[in-house]
């Protein structure tokens, strides 16, 4: 995962984070994204000075710590449900603690597709529409059926 990759990582999805609050999320991550040779300077006044941030804002949403808690707390809920590489996209349902598929990685289009289709068809066929559309087709297909043998046997 990207936080323990480089001591860096954590006071800049804080600084991220602090331009979110200004509305600025966007504008401070993209410099650093694009350039991530620049990440041991990238928590810096000068970043935020260039992308248009109120600097006492920023350092006061730092002090405060509410950002730093919520980056620690989305790494341990990232954990916990099994995504460990950058970038990870999940597509599907998520629940507390666990997600229903996950993409890792640089993965070319056609997973992306195969795993929506996938999920798609999961949930078509775990839906209750889905077994109404059964019971519609077939009305027997909720009814006990008699042993294979003893079928065969009585025919």
């Amino acid at each position: 995962m990207l936080l323990a990759l480089h001591w860096y990582a954590i006071p800049n999805a804080v600084a991220a984070r602090c331009a979110g609050e200004q509305g600025r999320y966007r504008e401070r991550r993209e410099p650093v994204a694009s350039r991530p040779e620049d990440l041991p300077q990238a928590p810096s006044d000068d970043l935020a000075h260039r992308v248009g941030l109120d600097l006492a804002a920023v350092d006061e949403c730092r002090e405060f710590g509410l950002q730093e808690r919520k980056v620690r707390e989305d790494a341990a809920s990232a954990r916990a449900a099994g995504i460990s590489a950058t970038p990870t996209f999940v597509p599907g349902r998520t629940t507390e603690g666990s997600v229903s598929a996950t993409i890792g990685g640089a993965e070319p289009l056609a997973v992306f597709r195969q795993t929506i289709n996938s999920l798609r068809q999961r949930k078509k066929s775990d839906s209750p529409g889905a077994w109404a559309t059964t019971l519609r087709r077939n009305p027997r297909a909720l009814r006990p059926r008699a042993p294979s043998a003893a079928r065969h046997a009585s025919a």
